[in-house]
This record gives C-alpha cells, sequence and structure tokens, in this order.
C-alpha cells in the first residue's frame, strides 16, 4: 500500500492510495482498479504516514499544508470508514501503532507564537483518549534562548507503552536547531527518569541537527538517526 498525490478540477492535491501485488500490479480488489482517493478535508493534501491497525485496517495520516491534519481509517478493500480532523500543523507528522486498537499521533501545535511537539493518543473510533496527557494530548515546548519552533520528526512505541518521540528544536537566538529525543510515559507524561526531566538533547557547537529516526531493539535500547549540518563524518 502507498500513497501519492493527484490534482484535477475540483481536488487540488487529493490523497490518493494504492494496493500493488507482489509483481507490482494494482490489486483490484482494492478500492477502483486498485486506487481509492480519501475525502479531500482541504486543498493540498499530502500523505504523512500509513500503518496497519490492530484491527487489520489501515490508518492514514494527512496534512493540508496549512493548519490541518487528517486521519482517515481505510479497509483492505479500500472502503474509507471514519476521518477525522486534528489541529496539528507540523508537515513532518508521525504515526504508529498504540495498544489494543489506540493510534498515536505526533506533530506540531501552535501556542502564542511558536510551535511546540505534540502527541495525541486515540481510541478506535478516533476520539482522543481522555485518560493521556492534558485531554488526549500532550504538548512541550523546549524554546532554547526564547520561543522556538520545535518539530517532531519520529514516533515509536516501546515495551511498557512508553512513547519516544523526536525531533528538533530551533534555538530562536541563533536560529539553530537542536536535536531532541524525549520519552513519555503510558499516560502522556514525560517519564523523568529518561534523560534530563525525560529529554536527551543532542548540539554541537554552532551547527544544527536532528533526529529523523530511531528504533528500539529488543533490549530497550534506543537507535537514533538524523543528520549534523556540514558534518563530515558519520
Amino acid at each position: 500500500l502507498f500513497a501519492s498525490s493527484s490534482t484535477n478540477g475540483l481536488q487540488s492535491g487529493s490523497i490518493v492510495l494504492s494496493m500493488v501485488r507482489p509483481d507490482g500490479s494494482f490489486d483490484p480488489g482494492f478500492g477502483t482498479n486498485g486506487a481509492v482517493t480519501l475525502p479531500a478535508v482541504d486543498a493540498n493534501n499530502v500523505a504523512l504516514a500509513i500503518v496497519r491497525t490492530a484491527s487489520g485496517r489501515f490508518a492514514v495520516l494527512g496534512y493540508d499544508g496549512i493548519t490541518t491534519m487528517q486521519l482517515h481509517e481505510v479497509t483492505q478493500a479500500g472502503l474509507v470508514t471514519q476521518t477525522a480532523e486534528f489541529n496539528f500543523n507540523n508537515a513532518a507528522g508521525a504515526l504508529v501503532s498504540g495498544l489494543a486498537e489506540t493510534l498515536l499521533v505526533a506533530g506540531g501545535i501552535y501556542t502564542s507564537n511558536s510551535e511546540d511537539f505534540a502527541v495525541a493518543r486515540l481510541n478506535e473510533n478516533l476520539t482522543r483518549d481522555q485518560s493521556f496527557g492534558t485531554l488526549g494530548t500532550y504538548s512541550e515546548g523546549f524554546g532554547f534562548s526564547g520561543l522556538g519552533d520545535d518539530r517532531v520528526l519520529s514516533l515509536q512505541s516501546t515495551t511498557g507503552g512508553r512513547i519516544l518521540v523526536a525531533g528538533n528544536s530551533r534555538d530562536s537566538a541563533s536560529g539553530r536547531l537542536n536535536a531532541v529525543v524525549m520519552q513519555l510515559l503510558e499516560n502522556g507524561v514525560p517519564d523523568a527518569d529518561f534523560g534530563n526531566f525525560g529529554a536527551i538533547y543532542f548540539t554541537n557547537g554552532s551547527r544544527s541537527a536532528a533526529v529523523q529516526s530511531l528504533r528500539v531493539d529488543g533490549q530497550g535500547r534506543v537507535l537514533v538517526g538524523g543528520w549534523i549540518d556540514g558534518a563530515t563524518t558519520a
């Protein structure tokens, strides 16, 4: 299953899901001739992530390019069963399956004049799980040298229900990006035993850095990957 965008006279940048067989041919049992166009919540939609849920359906996270993320639930036959909107505005958002039928969505949310990390846990009906964070959402603004934009680039659930969120926080004074990895407990609050009150920061002098991907191995160790501006060695 993969996602792309299409443009026509009625919908600009609609998200199109396509299902292909192992040989690369379109699966006619999915949607119409192997493809389905998701409801256009707004213009200029792009797909950010796709995961398979515990029930075997697909959850597709999209972004309208302005202020809103959308989450679509799609059956294996290509039927869109649910669509929800979120006031997350980060085009580098992330989506993972959580425990049982819950889903985790991460992106950015504006507070005052800066953009903060935001993570929401959703129930099976795509409503926010009120037992998580504050009314279903946890947000964090790191604010290096004052207010700066924070961007989520990766999200991962771990054994025991903990949640790893990674990305970067911008130093508003220098414009430099600082890489950040944060761990939340299952109830959506920072894990005080992880790093410095729940977060680890990676800085490299005057060069920007960001975490773009992370994975947890069988021993519970976290493998972090990303980039450093101007780096000459790995």
